[in-house]
């Protein structure tokens, strides 16, 4: 499912696979994030796996930090993908552009429409 929400902002909800068990995170997409998806770090103790690699990523506010990369199997509709994950300290999760990718995005904020296909 994708909405606009409140303040405008398009959210999808997906199943994210944490071990054996999948479960549904609403997600703000966010195209000025390279990777796969961000997850609060609340969901860190959902996995067992460890970490692929560290890498640095720039926040909004400039500032770079450093965080281990995971992946993570991503279902949303009829399509599932592995993509690169990070745990933060953000309360949001974010959908980012390794997920987007082969998807089409569609953002009408004049007649307040997304979609996701």
């Amino acid at each position: 499912m994708i909405y606009l929400s409140a303040s405008h902002h398009p959210h999808a909800k997906v199943h994210v696979k944490f071990n054996n068990t999948w479960s549904t995170v609403d997600c703000l997409i966010d195209t000025g994030f390279s990777s796969g998806i961000a997850l609060p770090v609340k969901y860190l103790s959902l996995i067992n796996e460890r970490a692929k690699w560290r890498q640095s990523f720039e926040l909004a506010d400039g500032s770079l930090v450093e965080l281990d990369v995971y992946k993570l199997s991503i279902r949303y509709a009829d399509k599932t993908k592995i993509v690169s994950a990070i745990f933060s300290q953000g309360k949001d999760a974010l959908l980012g552009v390794e997920f987007l990718d082969g998807y089409s995005l569609f953002l009408d904020l004049k007649n307040y429409k997304v979609s996701l296909s």
